[in-house]
């Protein structure tokens, strides 16, 4: 069930990148009403690396399984990208293959 959601606020965690180097990750936790029952929820994703974020009472959708209020899904641009690129990568691959092969077919065709 998609519910709009309110960010109160950020948590910080500190991370280290693949060189080692530390970063700030900033993520927000949001909060929203479900079953008349106020829950707070800390995003999967950070909302920003190194730089403090803005979003204070930024309205977010969020979805809520309805038998366990505290799961929920943040629906973000990540979320997004990652589908579409595992969408976009197996398609291109299955499309360059076929292009190889009917090259290939035609060149030893006229053989």
């Amino acid at each position: 069930m998609a519910i709009e959601s309110a960010v109160v606020d950020h948590r910080i965690i500190y991370e280290r990148d693949s060189k080692n180097f530390k970063l700030t990750a900033y993520y927000a936790i949001v909060e929203y009403e479900f079953d008349g029952k106020k829950y707070k929820k800390t995003a999967d994703t950070p909302s920003s690396i190194d730089v403090p974020p803005d979003d204070m009472g930024t309205t977010i959708t969020i979805y809520v399984n309805h038998d366990h209020p505290t799961d929920v899904v943040f629906r973000n641009s990540t979320h997004i990208l990652l589908t579409t690129l595992c969408l976009i990568f197996p398609v291109g691959g299955f499309a360059g293959t076929a292009f190889i092969f009917r090259k290939a077919y035609k060149i030893k065709k006229y053989d």
